[in-house]
């Protein structure tokens, strides 16, 4: 087990290269880092940002692992959609 500061530094990442990446300040990524409680789509693009892809499993006593495949494509509404939410 590895806390994302732990990870990036494993990938030999640099704050300011993640918080390049994802257009955040260093002070940005040090929060994400220190959080405890994170939206999947945050961690997503942290992992992104230092060239990973992100999965989830679910483990169950007596059985393998399921990887959870429908939040992989966890995705920001598109702007379109949006003008026409504020346009009514």
């Amino acid at each position: 087990e590895k806390t994302l500061r732990d990870l990036r530094r494993a990938m030999v990442q640099t704050m300011s290269k993640v918080a390049e990446v994802l257009k955040l300040s260093e002070i940005g990524v040090s929060r994400i880092e220190k959080r405890t409680d994170l939206l999947l789509s945050t961690m997503r693009s942290y992992v992104e940002a230092m060239g990973g892809s992100l999965r989830i499993l679910a483990e169950f006593p007596n059985r393998d692992p399921v990887s959870i495949t429908t939040l992989g494509s966890i995705a920001q509404p598109d702007e379109s959609a949006r003008t026409r939410r504020t346009q009514r």
